[in-house]
C-alpha cells in the first residue's frame, strides 16, 4: 500500500523510527538530538514516532518533548497519544491469543502479554526465566512503567484486549517457537523475531494483530489528523520499518539498515548513532544546520 499522490507544495509530516534511527545505540536520545529536536519542535514541526515499543516507553525515551501528533505504537497495533489515550487498537483475536499463550506454556516459556483496558492498559508477566526478560522487566521498572503486573496466571490477560505477546529467549530457542507456532497463526496475525539491540545474546519473539503493520499505522496518522494531501518523510532501519518507507512519497533508510529495508527507501542518510534524523530534518524542514 501508499499514500495516496501529494502536491509537490503540501507540507511535509515526519515520521521516525525510533530504535535503530532516531535512538543511539544504548536507546536514549542524545543530548545533540534532542536539542536539536526540541527546537524544531517548537518551531512547529510536523512530527511524530512509529516503533514497535509502547507509546509508555515512548514517552520516557522523548521525556520533556511535546508531540504534536499521536505516534503509532506496536508496530501499528494502536495509534496513541503520549498521555496513554488511543484513537485505534488493533486487538488480537481472542481464541488466538489465548491458543497462543497455551501453547507458550506447554513448552515451559512465560511470556509478556500486553493489554488495553478500558480503564488502563496492562503489561501482564508471570515469572523472570532469563536476563532477557530480567533486562526488559527492569528497564519498565526504572522507567516507572505503571502497567507492570505480575500474575500467577494469564486467565485475566487473556480475557482482556491483547495487542502484543512477547517471548524472549536465545536465538536458537525463539527460532524453533516461531516454526512451531507459525502453523497456529498463519495469516491471522504478526508473528515477528529479532535479536535485541541492547540486551545482546537475547532475541524476541512477538505477536500482533494482522493489521499491526507501521504502514498501515501512517495511514490511520494521516487521516486522524486530517493531514490527507499533505506529504510524508519516513525515516527507519529495520525489517518492520520496509512498509512504512514504501509506502511514504520519501522513505529515509538509515545507514545501519539493512539491504531489503534499504531497498524499500528512496534515499539513504547517516547511521542513527550521528544524530542523523534530526541533522536532515534542520535541513530540510528548518533550511539550515546547528552546529
Amino acid at each position: 500500500m501508499s499514500l495516496p499522490a501529494a502536491d509537490p507544495n503540501a507540507p511535509v509530516l515526519y515520521v521516525s523510527d525510533l530504535d535503530g534511527t532516531l535512538l543511539d545505540a544504548e536507546g536514549r536520545l542524545s543530548e545533540r538530538s534532542r536539542r536539536g529536536l526540541k527546537r524544531l519542535l517548537d518551531k512547529g514541526l510536523p512530527f511524530t514516532v512509529a516503533t514497535a515499543r509502547s507509546v509508555y516507553s515512548v514517552r520516557d525515551v522523548l521525556a520533556g518533548l511535546e508531540l504534536p501528533l499521536p505516534v503509532i505504537e506496536f508496530n501499528g497495533a494502536m495509534l496513541s497519544e503520549l498521555d496513554g489515550n488511543h484513537h485505534q487498537v488493533h486487538s488480537l483475536p481472542a481464541d488466538l491469543g489465548s491458543a497462543f499463550v497455551d501453547h507458550l506454556l506447554q513448552e515451559g516459556e512465560a511470556p509478556l502479554i500486553a493489554t488495553a483496558g478500558r480503564e488502563k492498559d496492562t503489561l501482564y508477566y508471570n515469572r523472570v526465566d532469563n536476563d532477557g526478560i530480567r533486562w526488559l522487566i527492569e528497564n519498565r521498572f526504572q522507567d516507572g512503567d505503571q502497567r507492570l503486573h505480575q500474575v500467577d496466571d494469564y486467565g485475566q490477560a487473556t480475557r482482556e484486549q491483547m495487542v502484543c505477546i512477547t517471548t524472549i529467549g536465545r536465538e536458537e530457542r525463539i527460532r524453533e517457537l516461531k516454526a512451531e507456532l507459525g502453523a497456529i497463526v498463519g495469516k491471522k496475525a504478526i508473528l515477528r523475531s529479532w535479536g535485541s539491540l541492547y540486551a545482546p545474546g537475547w532475541h524476541w519473539m512477538t505477536l500482533h494483530a494482522a493489521e499491526a503493520r507501521k504502514e498501515l499505522g501512517l495511514q490511520a496518522l494521516v487521516e486522524n489528523a486530517g493531514l490527507q494531501g499533505w506529504s510524508v518523510t519516513c525515516f527507519g532501519d529495520g525489517g518492520n520499518d520496509a512498509g512504512m518507507l514504501a509506502a511514504a512519497h520519501r522513505g529515509i533508510a538509515m545507514a545501519n539498515a539493512g539491504e531489503a529495508t534499504a531497498a524499500a527507501a528512496n534515499l539513504r542518510i547517516g547511521p542513527n548513532t550521528a544524530d542523523s534524523v534530526v541533522r536532515f530534518l534542520e535541513i530540510d524542514w528548518d533550511g539550515k544546520r546547528l552546529p
